[in-house]
């Protein structure tokens, strides 16, 4: 079970001097270690480097946990940007209509300075995130298929014109069929762009109920993480 006190809080400066704060854990050891990215929501936006942890605490608070072994990071997106420029309520979309946001641009350059600093597996690098970090999920497997060995996106909407890509990579992606916040055809039609190229590869789990909060039971669930981790490059 990982100590909260395991993760410490840092600022990026990226290269066109946007400032991203996140937490970083980093195990004790010589590695190489998984790394483990989570992209929080709309609501933990902002710069106090704390309030991000709220939806990711079931992932560490569990004993014999895969996590256990990984590098994590938690960035922050500020109040006033989203990771991905678009509407949630509007579902999937094309990458043209969805620019990438300054904070996410600055969470690509600090993967790489971390992948260049840290004993990092880069066979084992993943990624999660819930509703606008669904969204984010979604645009970092497609903007970094040859990254990531798998993604949990959690009611979020993606890229449909980059199906072609994501049809490569390991993914489960989960919804609740009641979320009045981001529609699930969001999701429905990502699975179903992808399964057009690639048939029965992306695992798609849609809740009867559960409102906007998916992430609940997907989390809660142990194997989720021990699939996750599974995955190799």
């Amino acid at each position: 079970m990982i100590d909260r006190q395991e993760f410490f809080p840092h600022t990026f400066t990226a290269n066109d001097g946007f400032t991203l704060p996140y937490q970083l854990r980093v195990p004790k050891g010589s590695g190489p270690f998984p790394l483990f990215l989570c992209m929080h929501g709309a609501g933990e936006r902002g710069v106090d480097n704390q309030c991000t942890f709220v939806h990711f605490n079931p992932l560490y608070d569990r004993e014999a946990n895969p996590v256990d072994e990984a590098i994590i990071v938690i960035p922050q997106c500020p109040e006033d940007m989203r990771w991905v420029e678009y509407g949630w309520d509007k579902g999937s979309y094309q990458s043209a209509d969805a620019p990438l946001s300054p904070a996410f641009v600055a969470v690509e350059e600090l993967l790489e300075t971390l992948f260049a600093t840290l004993p990092v597996d880069k066979r084992r690098i993943y990624v999660t995130g819930v509703s606008m970090g669904g969204f984010a999920t979604w645009r970092m497997l497609a903007e970094h298929p040859d990254v990531f060995a798998a993604g949990i996106p959690i009611c979020g909407g993606g890229p449909l014109d980059k199906a072609d890509v994501l049809a490569g990579i390991p993914i489960r992606t989960f919804h609740c069929a009641d979320d009045d916040i981001v529609p699930p055809k969001a999701s429905r039609d990502m699975v179903a762009a992808i399964e057009a190229i690639t048939p029965h590869h992306t695992e798609y789990t849609e809740y009867p109920q559960g409102g906007h909060g998916a992430w609940v039971p997907v989390y809660a669930d142990a194997k989720q993480m021990e699939w996750l981790f599974d995955q190799r490059k």
